[in-house]
């Protein structure tokens, strides 16, 4: 039982490690997340905003030109729908910043597309870290 519950910590541990692509703050990413996508629901009520933490899924990757993303998707309840929200990791300041929100109508689809993010990936999305704008 003991050796069953190392290999499972052991095996936690790796599994917590590769699906971060890099150190950053989960809670501090879910929460501006829900707080972008519930401030564009009040400035523009048609714009459907999911936010239910509960599902929610947060990955992260170092695409082209070393810039660390972040990916918090919320998967509308009973739907294939939902919406998301891409930050980016400015390197210069050590801050979470908010690239990029929208929904999609297959948020599977867009997880699965954020999962292939790699370093040999440019990810089209705007420049907000001052390090990228020229």
């Amino acid at each position: 039982m003991k050796s069953f519950l190392a290999a499972l910590v052991i095996f936690a541990s790796f599994g917590a490690s590769a699906a971060d692509a890099f150190h950053y703050d989960h809670r501090l990413a879910l929460d501006l997340a829900q707080a972008y996508l519930s401030s564009s629901h009040r400035q523009h009520p048609s714009f459907d905003a999911y936010t239910d933490s509960a599902n929610s899924a947060i990955s992260s990757a170092i695409a082209a030109h070393k810039r660390h993303l972040v990916f918090v998707t919320f998967a509308k309840a009973g739907s294939q729908a939902g919406s998301y929200v891409e930050l980016e990791l400015c390197a210069e300041t050590n801050l979470l910043t908010v690239v990029d929100t929208g929904t999609v109508d297959n948020i599977r689809a867009y997880r699965a597309d954020t999962m292939r993010v790699n370093s040999k990936i440019f990810v089209a999305s705007p420049a907000v870290c001052s390090a990228e704008v020229p």
